[in-house]
């Protein structure tokens, strides 16, 4: 069991990894404006919530970047690419949707989210 968890654990970090070469180019016009590989690499703690393993809840270190990365995106054009991001590590990592979509509850994430949905619009 410990041993599947593992090679599964790997398996996804080597999927994000493929995703974050993929996209390593700024998504963004601005030098200091946060990138699809900074918000992912931020994510990371988030990784056991939101491909639905333990824990049920997501940690304070998931939270904590999860307020950071809103903080960040600061323009309606950093949210959007951000959000084009997240659409698709999403499908990359296997994202379980109804975890992702309480993730802004349970952090009590304030403002606007940026949702993690293969499915969202991300022009609206």
């Amino acid at each position: 069991m410990e041993n599947k968890m593992m090679s599964w654990s790997l398996s996804l970090m080597g999927l994000v990894m493929m995703f974050l070469v993929a996209n390593s180019s700024r998504l963004s016009t601005h030098a200091n404006d946060i990138t699809c590989r900074e918000a992912i690499t931020k994510l990371l703690p988030c990784e056991p919530y939101l491909t639905g393993s333990d824990p049920p809840t997501p940690s304070v270190s998931c939270c904590l970047a999860c307020q950071e990365i809103l903080h960040e995106a600061n323009t309606t054009v950093i949210r959007r690419n951000l959000c084009e991001c997240f659409k698709k590590a999403a499908i990359e990592a296997k994202v379980n949707l109804e975890r992702a979509r309480k993730l802004p509850e349970l952090c009590k994430l304030e403002g606007l989210n940026i949702p993690i949905d293969p499915n969202v619009d991300c022009n609206t």
